[in-house]
């Protein structure tokens, strides 16, 4: 749809740089008088008839740029979509915090530390965050994850079935955040803190 004003809009703006007014007048609405030598409009008319179909085809060009620019986030009209996933990797940030809990002598219970899956949930809220508000026309969804030797590996799908692998990777050991919940006078709840990189490259992940 956005292509089509910018045709339409293209059009009348040539047809009023290349036609003749008083012709086209002459071809179209003279037959409709008796004395069409009388009923001719003046020359500012026909200045006004011309200024103004070019700026309404003008308009009409402005007007397709915008709603392509708006849906896609592009000119062109092809949805943007590796800045939507570089924006879904620079929201995780550089840390992980993940809640686990404690035992009797306030140490995490890293037996139910799962970090793939905190990142899992997280890609996927920012994917939402990304289609709904920054990216609208990129339609990212998370396609498959897997992981190993530290690297976690999400491929993500966006529009027109391109895909991107988003890798997550540990920089540094897990910590205790110290902010912790207690419950009964004793500590039950806190965050594990895992420093982390991020990096997107082009193609699914392998």
């Amino acid at each position: 749809m956005p292509w089509l004003f910018i045709v339409i809009g293209a059009l009348m703006v040539l047809f009023a740089a290349v036609v003749s007014p008083r012709k086209w007048w002459r071809t179209t609405s003279a037959w409709r008088y008796r004395d069409p030598d009388a009923n001719e409009p003046s020359s500012a008319g026909f200045a006004a008839w011309q200024a103004g179909t070019a700026v309404a085809g003008v308009v009409l060009v402005g007007l397709g740029v915008w709603l392509n620019v708006s849906t896609s986030g592009s000119i062109s009209g092809k949805p943007v979509t590796r800045p939507a996933v570089d924006l879904v990797a620079q929201k995780l940030g550089t840390s992980a915090e993940v809640l686990v809990s404690l035992d009797r002598n306030g140490q995490p219970n890293m037996a139910r530390f799962d970090l793939h899956k905190f990142l899992d949930e997280r890609i996927y809220h920012h994917m939402t965050e990304v289609n709904h508000q920054d990216y609208r026309a990129a339609h990212l969804a998370l396609d498959s994850s897997s992981q190993g030797n530290g690297a976690h590996l999400f491929t993500v799908e966006a529009a027109g079935g391109v895909r991107y692998c988003l890798t997550v990777r540990t920089t540094g050991d897990p910590a205790l955040a110290g902010k912790p919940s207690y419950s009964g006078g004793r500590p039950i709840m806190d965050a594990v803190v895992v420093p982390v990189s991020t990096a997107v490259t082009d193609g699914a992940c392998t």
